[in-house]
């Protein structure tokens, strides 16, 4: 995958706007208001099925993280576009092969599939079965800024003829999901709603970049900003989610990440993203 050149379709008006989100991430984990035991427990269960591809696990997980206000909103979505429910998760080929060519790799995380499937029978829909993520760059363990310059790339046919639901485990900054995304509205389908089982908060956010997040951040790092992002990453400011689009203003005018006497912000943040490219931190 090439680093830093992610190219990303414009935001629509007519598109969702809203992640629905069912819970806490410490929810979905078994460790929110846990005694330690129970926690424990919850750990364990979720990393059979985050890392260890335990389908039974991550059922289980699914079942019980579930809110049904987040159902009936995605319900609500697909009505308004009026096509069959077609749910796509981001994974990898099944069963492609390592660097060497000759070993098969084996899926790890369960619970984005489990998830896919318990919508489509809420929903009555079907789960996507040929986009594909054609690089993975690992994000989970992955800090902020490497996230911006190591993003997914995925392929695959697009369908025009149904309504997308873009489903994923959990969501930090919501890059991944942006990818897939720009892929499917690239391709002339139609997006009709996004969900997450979870998140750190666990309330619905919001994806595509507020127009105050814009003006925050060409305030806080001029406007030099759209071109800087478009060199070391392939896409503008206005491309940006706005969970990424917060990131980047929280931390423009922290005094404590990593400022020193005499740079401007701009600079600063030409820095870090310099630094991530060659540390992956």
């Amino acid at each position: 995958m090439a680093m830093g050149q992610h190219k990303r379709e414009p935001w629509g008006a007519d598109e969702p706007e809203d992640v629905f989100v069912h819970c806490r991430w410490d929810q979905l984990k078994g460790t929110f208001r846990a005694s330690a035991k129970e926690a424990a427990q919850g750990t364990e269960k979720y990393n059979r099925a985050k890392r260890e591809f335990d389908e039974e696990a991550a059922a289980d997980l699914v079942e019980q993280s579930v809110a049904q206000p987040a159902l009936d909103l995605i319900a609500d979505a697909v009505m308004k576009i009026g096509r069959p429910a077609l749910v796509v998760v981001p994974h990898p080929e099944f069963n492609p092969l390592d660097s060497t060519g000759q070993h098969p790799l084996k899926p790890t995380n369960a619970i984005p599939f489990a998830f896919a499937a318990y919508l489509a029978n809420e929903l009555g829909g079907n789960i996507d079965q040929e986009i594909i993520e054609t690089a993975r760059p690992g994000r989970t363990r992955l800090g902020n800024f490497p996230r911006f310059l190591w993003q997914p790339v995925f392929d695959g046919a697009v369908r025009q003829d149904c309504a997308y639901i873009i489903a994923d485990d959990n969501c930090t900054l919501g890059g991944t999901i942006a990818a897939l995304r720009s892929h499917i509205v690239r391709g002339g389908g139609t997006v009709a709603a996004i969900t997450t089982l979870s998140t750190n908060h666990g309330v619905n956010f919001r994806l595509p970049i507020a127009p105050a997040t814009v003006d925050v951040l060409s305030s806080v790092y001029s406007g030099e900003i759209s071109g800087l992002l478009k060199e070391e990453i392939g896409h503008d400011l206005q491309c940006l989610t706005e969970p990424e689009g917060n990131f980047l203003a929280q931390w423009g005018q922290d005094k404590d990440y990593g400022a020193r006497a005499g740079a401007s912000p701009i600079q600063r943040l030409r820095d870090r993203l310099s630094a991530a490219a060659g540390k992956a931190k």
